[in-house]
C-alpha cells in the first residue's frame, strides 16, 4: 500500500492512496472521496513549476471524473515516485 499525506496548495490536507489497483484521494469536506480502478486512469498530466515552486499532477480517467493535486516542491519527488509505481501513460 503506498500512501501520501501533504498539504495540497488548493485542498489542504490531502491523502492519496494506492493499493496497486485502486487509487483513491481524500481531501477534507463532505463527499470527499475519489475512487479511480487503474484500468480506469488513461493518463496522468504532469506540469511544473509554477511562479509558486507548486506542480500539478493531473490523474485523467478514459471518462469524465478525476482528480487534480497541486503539489509543493519538496513534496513531487514523492508524487512522481506513486506515479511511477502505478504506471500510467504520462
Amino acid at each position: 500500500m503506498h500512501e501520501l499525506v501533504f498539504e495540497d496548495a488548493i485542498f489542504g490536507n490531502v491523502v492519496v492512496t494506492f493499493d496497486g489497483r485502486v487509487l483513491e484521494f481524500f481531501r477534507p469536506g463532505m463527499g470527499s472521496v475519489h475512487r479511480m480502478h487503474l484500468r480506469h486512469l488513461a493518463r496522468v498530466e504532469q506540469s511544473g513549476p509554477d511562479r509558486r515552486g507548486n506542480y500539478t499532477a493531473d490523474f485523467c480517467p478514459i471518462e469524465r471524473g478525476g482528480f487534480k493535486l497541486t503539489v509543493p516542491g519538496e513534496v513531487w519527488p514523492r508524487v512522481t515516485d506513486l506515479i511511477s509505481t502505478i504506471g500510467a501513460p504520462r
